[in-house]
Order: structure tokens, then sequence, then C-alpha cells
């Protein structure tokens, strides 16, 4: 078992996570999924609950969703980045 994790760190590519980084995929994904839930949150489901849509929560729900959507993309790629790594891991142990 140790022998295992001391191969996946001799195996750790920094430079492939950089190139990930530097993408805007998750920048792209953060804010498309931080869209949905401020209109979600802020807009559809007062309407529908028949509640009031005020100013104050649109303003404060703008930079609240955008900084959670950021923050989820960042770390939705990062899982995602881990589990490829793994999956190629296990195809060379194979």
């Amino acid at each position: 078992m140790i022998k295992k994790q001391l191969n996946r760190f001799r195996k750790l590519s920094i430079k492939n996570r950089l190139k990930t980084y530097k993408s805007n995929k998750w920048i792209r994904s953060g804010l498309l999924w931080g869209a949905f839930m401020y209109l979600s949150t802020v807009i559809f489901f007062p309407l529908f609950n028949g509640e009031k849509i005020t100013m104050s929560a649109i303003w404060i729900g703008i930079p609240l969703w955008v900084i959670g959507g950021l923050a989820f993309g960042y770390t939705l790629m990062n899982n995602t980045i881990n589990k490829t790594d793994e999956s190629k891991e296990n195809l060379e142990n194979e």
C-alpha cells in the first residue's frame, strides 16, 4: 500500500495541472452554474412562492453567486483533474 502511494507522487505532473487551470473552462462552468443558481434562488423560487422580489436580494445575490460559482468551478475542475490522474495511473499499473 505504501509503495503505491509513493508511486503516485513520483508520477505527479504539475505541468498538466497548470495547463488545465490556465484554460477558462473552470471559470466558464462556474459562472454558468452561479448564473443558474442566482436566477433560480433570487428570481424563480420567489415568483413561484408568491413572494416579492426585492432590489436588495437582487444586488446581494449577484456577488454572492459569482463568488460561489467560481468556487464551484474551481473545485469541480480540481476534482476532475484528480480523477483523470488516478485513472491514468490505474491504466499504467495494469
